[in-house]
């Protein structure tokens, strides 16, 4: 049972990331428009800064945790209170799976979602202004990007369930 379990988590988080990245406002607001900022801040607006590779580094961390804070709270709680509006919560009662695997898998999905992104932005940085950091540095930035998620996907799962 506990492979099916796991499965069953498996398959529901995956359908959660499809979902996601299908949602056009999710993919304008919380991938367009922080690269959007963040190649105008970088190659418009702020050009002739003392460091302007420290502050193009600096920046690219900045717009990925706006990219992720959004998704996480604006996107992920209106989800929610999309689904039980709906009834599509009702829905998933008449299935086999249950509702803390229904619940493990929207956060795990969401977590993953968070992932992928940080690493397009992440991308986008390197590729436009070249910004250089160690593996390590490039590793720690993302993982501490993506922990500071948590409190905002709690977040949104508490306004999703208002």
């Amino acid at each position: 049972m506990e492979g099916e379990t796991m499965k069953i988590i498996y398959y529901q988080s995956l359908i959660e990331v499809k979902r996601t990245f299908r949602n056009f406002s999710y993919t304008f607001w919380s991938i367009l428009t922080p690269i959007t900022f963040y190649i105008l801040y970088t190659k418009v607006f702020f050009i002739n800064l003392p460091d302007q590779k420290l502050w193009q580094a600096y920046f690219l961390m900045s717009m990925t945790s706006f990219s992720i804070m959004g998704g996480a709270i604006v996107n992920f709680g209106a989800r929610l209170v999309a689904e039980r509006q709906f009834g599509w919560s009702k829905q998933m009662s008449v299935t086999p799976v249950a509702n803390s695997q229904l619940f493990f898998s929207k956060i795990i999905g969401q977590s993953t979602v968070h992932l992928l992104v940080i690493i397009i932005i992440f991308l986008t940085g390197f590729i436009v202004n070249g910004v250089k950091l160690s593996p390590v540095q490039w590793l720690t930035s993302g993982l501490w990007i993506l922990l500071g998620t948590i409190p905002f996907v709690a977040l949104g799962t508490v306004i999703g369930t208002i």
